[in-house]
């Protein structure tokens, strides 16, 4: 797919498999929560034990922002509780007003696609992305680039876009380096620049092809396909499907070249 037909289905990509989708061993518990620090592979995530849940709904309970956030993922995903999106962004929500960067970020998803609330708000996804930015959150400043550049929950700035997308891609986020080379190729918020968007398309497919769904704590893939399939975001099928989110502006024209 083109940019040039990507880029008019930004709105209707929230009915996309969201990208906490697939989540696969490790990825979830660690040991319980997918936010703590990187430790070795877990249980399948299916596989939480009550005794995990349990004690991660005491610490939620009584203000833990990590058992907080470890127990929205854990409705929102439906892995040893019911699924219950309400569940979800409600306790998302006060770890985010905590402070918890990925909270904030994934609160911010969660807004766009209308999880757990009546119908999508792209502002208030605007204003949880922002937050998560404003902690250096790198996931967060590709979904807070790809708001501005499309004008979703702001005013368009290309300009914006770029900076922020630059700024995850100089810390190795693959999708935001392919974002770039998009950028640098049509000269949106940036001077056209066919030697830097051919850099920056590079660097992305060795990001990829190594594995990295991100540059977060943890966020690695255990396979070069898995790359798909990440709990950071990345999109949930062959590269001709219709892109995700997560995938690339320039896709097409980075594996053309």
């Amino acid at each position: 797919m083109h940019p040039e037909t990507w880029l008019p289905r930004w709105t209707s990509l929230r009915f996309l498999p969201p990208p906490w989708a697939g989540l696969g061993v490790g990825l979830l518990l660690a040991p319980l929560g997918v936010f703590g620090a990187p430790s070795p592979p877990a249980a399948p995530a299916a596989m939480v034990s009550p005794d995990k849940i349990a004690t991660s709904k005491t610490a939620a309970a009584k203000g833990d922002a990590q058992a907080q956030a470890d127990l929205a993922m854990l409705y929102l995903l439906g892995r040893g509780v019911e699924e219950n999106l309400s569940e979800a962004m409600k306790w998302m929500k006060l770890a985010a007003e905590q402070g918890h960067a990925t909270a904030q970020n994934l609160l911010g998803e969660m807004y766009f696609r209308g999880q757990g609330i009546k119908k999508p708000d792209d502002k208030e996804a605007f204003r949880w992305y922002q937050k998560a930015v404003e902690q250096g959150h790198v996931d967060a400043q590709v979904n807070l680039g790809l708001m501005y550049l499309m004008g979703t929950g702001t005013p368009a700035n290309a300009k914006k876009a770029a900076e922020l997308f630059k700024q995850a891609a100089e810390k190795g986020h693959p999708v935001a380096q392919r974002h770039m080379g998009y950028l640098y190729a049509k000269g949106e918020g940036v001077s056209i620049n066919p030697k830097e968007s051919q850099r920056w398309y590079q660097m992305a497919q060795g990001g990829e092809k190594a594995g990295v769904v991100s540059s977060e704590p943890g966020a690695v893939a255990t396979s070069a396909s898995d790359t798909r399939q990440g709990i950071t975001g990345t999109d949930h099928g062959p590269a001709t499907s219709p892109p995700s989110k997560w995938q690339g502006a320039g896709a097409a024209e980075a594996d053309q070249g």
